[in-house]
């Protein structure tokens, strides 16, 4: 490119199924109004070429590509008569020449055939050195790390920020990576050992409904009703601490996490 980037065009065959249909779909929600719009019985059609121009150009707003249309002006006459009254063989009448607009319409074969031979391919442009087969592993893998960054908007409530020098802000930015990376870290252990020890699931999830993937924040909120209480003598001395028993579930997150329960005696 002109930027100097590196641009790699590939073929999906997933994705020129669904452009095909993606287009099929279009085409034929728009041949459907066009239909109702030529429709002669219907109610409140337009009566003007340029009402009906503008109905048209409506409808073919994302089609315009695969869908030729002809408006044409059609001669329809009346017959009035002159006088109120029953009409016999002797009432005279007058003649109105009214030019009512029709519509033709059809598929562009052509243009949809086109289009079709560009079905499933799409370009990726990357500023890396990084080989064409490559590149798209990467970018099948960002929306993983769009995913992790979500947590930063949920559990972690990263904004509002009441900052206004860039290195605070920065250096509150690295403490919600290191966040964010103890978070997948937590994650990463807790999913490989139940893996290792074949655990499917645990009742991680309110209500205690089985989760698959226990996820950091589904773990700080079993922990959240931890508590204990402290004995201090008058001049401030500790004298007992009386912890709240962990439950069956806090003992097996800690147990798979290898975290000892006496951190919580």
């Amino acid at each position: 490119m002109q930027e100097g980037f590196e641009i790699y065009w590939f073929r999906s065959s997933e994705k020129a199924r669904r452009d095909w249909n993606e287009r099929e779909d279009k085409v034929a929600a728009a041949m459907d109004q066009l239909r109702m719009l030529a429709d002669p019985e219907r109610k409140n059609r337009p009566e003007s070429e340029n009402a009906v121009r503008r109905k048209v150009d409506l409808i073919l707003s994302n089609v315009e590509d695969w869908i030729k249309v002809d408006i044409t002006l059609k001669e329809v006459e009346k017959f009035q008569q002159l006088k109120h009254g029953r009409s016999s063989s002797k009432t005279t009448r007058c003649r109105t020449v009214h030019k009512v607009p029709a519509i033709h319409y059809a598929r562009d074969k052509n243009a949809i055939s086109q289009s079709a031979a560009m079905d499933g391919s799409f370009p990726l442009v990357t500023n890396t050195s990084l080989e064409c087969s490559a590149a798209l592993r990467a970018y099948k893998y960002q929306h993983k790390l769009e995913k992790r960054h979500a947590l930063l908007k949920s559990g972690l409530a990263v904004a509002p920020i009441f900052l206004k020098k860039n290195q605070c802000i920065e250096a509150l930015m690295f403490a919600y990576f290191l966040a964010q990376l103890v978070s997948a870290l937590i994650e990463r252990q807790m999913r490989n050992v139940m893996r290792e020890r074949g655990i499917p699931q645990i009742q991680i999830l309110p209500e205690e409904r089985p989760s698959a993937t226990p996820a950091t924040e589904q773990m700080a909120r079993v922990f959240s009703p931890c508590t204990r209480r402290l004995l201090f003598t008058e001049n401030g001395e500790l004298l007992q601490t009386f912890p709240l028993p962990l439950t069956p579930l806090q003992k097996q997150i800690l147990s798979l996490l290898s975290i000892s329960p006496r951190l919580y005696d």
